[in-house]
């Protein structure tokens, strides 16, 4: 070989070392990213119905006396007037709370309708997979190979498939 065709291999072998680096670099830009996250969230609204039918007294309280007019029915003209007491009744549990007020007043029964909000998320995780050091592929560079039968040495271009063991990753 003479020094052009070897200076002409040499600039092609580094020409194509750079085409393969900056193309290794592009390629894998636009995938699917490596670790990704799905989030799902349902929420399931449930209205039940909450009905006691005997709910105990907590506080009763007179708020006044109220005073109501009796005619009697043998003596003509003849009132006689009763104080009857007006109350404040309040019923609570842990999942209602009523009053009531008026003469002598009683809560009979009383229905509720709690919500309840019940708030499910699922989380989803691709874990990014590690990369292997060892891979099958084309390789391009500038070599050197040692004839066994010439006993010498020669330099040039080398293009082949091989295996390799990868130090960086780009």
């Amino acid at each position: 070989m003479n020094k052009t065709s070897i200076i002409l291999a040499s600039i092609l072998a580094l020409l194509l070392i750079v085409g393969a680096f900056v193309g290794g670099f592009f390629a894998g830009k636009g995938k699917r990213p490596d670790v990704q996250r799905d989030t799902v969230t349902t929420v399931v609204t449930i209205r039940d119905t909450l009905t006691v039918y005997e709910p105990k007294e907590v506080t009763k309280t007179v708020i006044r006396k109220e005073y109501i007019a009796v005619t009697d029915t043998v003596v003509v003209n003849d009132t006689t007037y009763i104080a009857l007491p007006v109350e404040r009744k309040e019923y609570r549990d842990s999942n209602y709370y009523a009053v009531v007020s008026g003469i002598n007043p009683s809560l009979d029964e009383i229905s509720v309708y709690p919500e309840t909000k019940i708030i499910t998320k699922e989380v989803t995780v691709y874990e990014k997979k590690k990369p292997t050091r060892f891979g099958v592929g084309l390789q391009v560079g500038f070599g050197a190979q040692y004839g066994i039968r010439s006993k010498q040495f020669d330099a040039g271009p080398y293009v082949g498939v091989g295996i390799s063991y990868n130090f960086l990753r780009f």
